[in-house]
């Protein structure tokens, strides 16, 4: 997400000023900006599921173990399978439907 030198969370932003939104979810909640050491979690390992239940605050070494453990979990691959298909099966509807994303 861009983010602007007049808003708070900008000392996050990367030099083209983005970061991403779970960073962004984190330091909200916690109410300061997040070091670049501190690294965020997506429990579920849907990297586009950004509700602050779905996200940890975690140390780079466990961000490291993380990845390597559930990269190759056969039930988180599962999950992002059915979320990918839920997506399809929402944007089809909404194409059948003639509606905007609320669905």
């Amino acid at each position: 997400m861009k983010l602007y030198p007049d808003e708070p969370l900008f000392p996050m932003a990367g030099k083209d000023g983005y970061t991403g939104v779970h960073r962004l979810v984190m330091a909200e909640k916690l109410g300061r900006c997040l070091l670049k050491s501190e690294h965020v979690h997506h429990l579920n390992g849907i990297k586009d599921d950004n509700r602050i239940e779905n996200l940890e605050l975690i140390s780079p070494t466990n961000h490291q173990l993380y990845k390597q453990m559930c990269a190759n979990c056969g039930l988180r691959k599962e999950i992002r399978l059915l979320h990918w298909e839920l997506k399809e099966l929402r944007s089809q509807l909404q194409i059948r439907l003639g509606v905007s994303d609320d669905i």
